[in-house]
């Protein structure tokens, strides 16, 4: 199964407000720069299996290769966020995979009992959101060559960031 999931890259966390988030995570662990889209732009996005016209903005930093990804919902249209940010709070809500084969890995996680809750696409950069009955949420990301160059230099400038121009937009 690991192999069709690919690399875990990223661990997103639902917030309350993308600014002050960004500051405590780099007051605490030094992480940056983060990169700021305050309205994403989806391409498409359904919930349980019904479009849902979310507003959501996204912060991300690296540590390592690990993207740390913050996720604020501006509305209340249904989503996983929404349900986590009433139920939880503020916190770590799922992991994200980059498998270099989407719909294969996506086949797998539903073969092995996992739900698609959410999905929908980015610029073309489909995703979907799945869980498991006990609570576990993988998210996979469908990363093409382009877009895992472009990956690999933001994780390459947070390496020789020297702390300069915190938030980029």
């Amino acid at each position: 199964m690991l192999q069709d999931l690919g690399v875990a890259g990223q661990v997103g966390y639902i917030v309350n407000d993308l600014f002050t988030s960004i500051q405590k995570w780099y007051d605490t662990t030094g992480i940056g720069p983060w990169y700021v889209k305050e309205h994403v732009q989806l391409d498409y996005f359904t919930y349980q299996d019904k479009p849902s016209d979310i507003d959501i903005g996204i912060a991300y930093a690296y540590t390592g290769s690990m993207q740390i990804e913050l996720i604020t919902q501006h509305n209340d249209a249904p989503s996983m966020y929404m349900d986590f940010r009433n139920t939880q709070g503020e916190g770590a809500q799922h992991m994200c995979f980059f498998p270099s084969n989407y719909d294969a890995a996506m086949e797998k996680l539903l073969d092995v009992g996992m739900t698609n809750v959410q999905d929908g696409a980015i610029q073309g950069i489909r995703f979907m959101y799945l869980s498991a009955s006990h609570g576990q949420v993988i998210e996979i990301a469908d990363f093409d060559e382009k877009r895992q160059e472009a990956r690999n230099t933001k994780i390459t400038t947070a390496l020789e960031w020297d702390g300069k121009d915190l938030i980029r937009t």
